[in-house]
């Protein structure tokens, strides 16, 4: 492989990773508010189904938990259905449903 084969591939394989983690949060708002309100399990499974992509929960706790200091989701910790366990849940803040807004009217010019 040339150094230019090389050079090309670091390009594109950084690319994809930058544009995944984008996406991601507007899968994330998309999924969570169309839902009201997600377990981390349910986020992992519908997201998986519309990305394609798989994520690790360790992963996607990461980013849920970043769009929760950047006032984007707000989490509540309520208990299980079938096991009492407290778990955690997911909702759109207004903030974030602004925030989609303005990136989806950009994606359309």
């Amino acid at each position: 492989m040339s150094e230019a084969d090389e050079f090309l591939d670091d390009l594109v394989e950084s690319w994809v990773e930058v544009y995944k983690k984008s996406a991601t949060t507007v899968f994330l708002l998309r999924i969570i508010s169309k839902e009201e309100e997600l377990s981390t399990a349910q986020i992992l499974t519908r997201l998986s189904e519309v990305s394609g992509w798989s994520f690790t929960e360790r992963g996607l706790y990461r980013t849920l938990q970043r769009l929760v200091s950047n006032y984007l989701l707000a989490v509540d910790t309520r208990p299980g259905v079938r096991s009492g366990l407290k778990r955690k849940v997911f909702t759109v803040t207004d903030f974030g449903r602004a925030y989609l807004a303005r990136i989806e009217a950009e994606y359309r010019k």
